[in-house]
């Protein structure tokens, strides 16, 4: 199981722990991370009453996260602010990633359809694009992260102006 192998090994205040995986939930395997008490960043900066500063610096943690998942050659895949998980002290921690990849992984898991992306919004339209050939083009990448990465920014920047 090499990619929640590697995620449960990743270390960083803005990465959600791993702990494993629980298949006593009912069909689908569960995977097991800390509780975190405030929610997604949307609803986080939504409810609270924050400083152009804190939402700022919230969003200097997801670069961090990010940036940390990067040097360890991995790529998050499905990053929006429902994926980016606000604790209780306040900080920034990114969940979910590559969450399609990891279920693959699951040999007794219905596998998705290729292709299959659940924050089309967020998703660099590069990797809709097919090309001749090419069987599966949706393969995140680094530069789709910062793609993903720079949309929630525009939506952060819609809920600081409302």
């Amino acid at each position: 199981m090499g990619k929640i192998s590697s995620w449960a090994q990743l270390l960083h205040k803005n990465v959600l722990p791993l702990y494993g995986i629980a298949h006593d939930f009912g069909h689908f395997p569960s995977l097991v991370t800390p509780w975190v008490n405030e929610g997604s960043l949307n609803d986080y900066i939504a409810s609270h009453h924050l400083s152009l500063r804190s939402k700022l610096d919230l969003a200097k943690q997801v670069v961090a996260g990010l940036g940390y998942l990067h040097a360890h050659s991995v790529v998050h895949g499905d990053l929006t602010g429902l994926n980016i998980l606000v604790d209780r002290q306040g900080r920034a921690q990114l969940s979910d990633f590559g969450v399609m990849s990891l279920l693959a992984e699951i040999p007794t898991l219905a596998q998705p359809s290729g292709g299959t992306r659940s924050a089309v919004r967020w998703t660099d339209p590069r990797l809709f694009e097919m090309r001749e050939g090419e069987i599966n083009p949706c393969i995140p990448t680094e530069q789709t992260d910062i793609y993903s990465f720079g949309s929630i920014l525009l939506q952060v920047r819609c809920i600081i102006s409302s």
